[in-house]
């Protein structure tokens, strides 16, 4: 029964060729979700399908993860001090927390080659 749930989605862009009653079927699906992702934002699409009963996910671009507000507020953006700019930067954390195996950052990212010497070194 979720296939009522996704045609009430689908109601809600407007579009008369795709409100109901219009026989809505499989095959046209993804054309609908194209239409609606056009018209609405990810968030704007995910929050009126979980209204509707659907479980539905956003897939985010990297940026828009960084700064979802759920996200952030679980702790998904983690600071760290950046010695080379001399400031605190905001780094992405898990995206999940497993309390068996606890994930941290403690140092930036390497730069390109800093060890280079010392993996080769280690290879000998």
């Amino acid at each position: 029964m979720e296939w009522i749930a996704i045609t009430y989605c689908i109601t809600l862009t407007a579009c008369p060729a795709l409100s109901l009653p219009s026989g809505f079927t499989g095959d046209g699906l993804p054309v609908g979700m194209q239409l609606i992702a056009a018209n609405v934002t990810a968030y704007e699409f995910f929050t009126g399908c979980q209204q509707a009963g659907l479980s539905v996910g956003i897939i985010y671009s990297p940026e828009e993860a960084f700064e979802d507000e759920h996200f952030k507020a679980r702790g998904f953006q983690v600071e760290l001090v950046h010695d080379d700019l001399g400031r605190t930067v905001k780094y992405p954390g898990a995206p999940y927390k497993l309390p068996a195996s606890p994930w941290s950052i403690y140092r930036r990212a390497p730069h390109l080659g800093e060890h280079t010497d010392e993996v080769l070194q280690s290879l000998k």
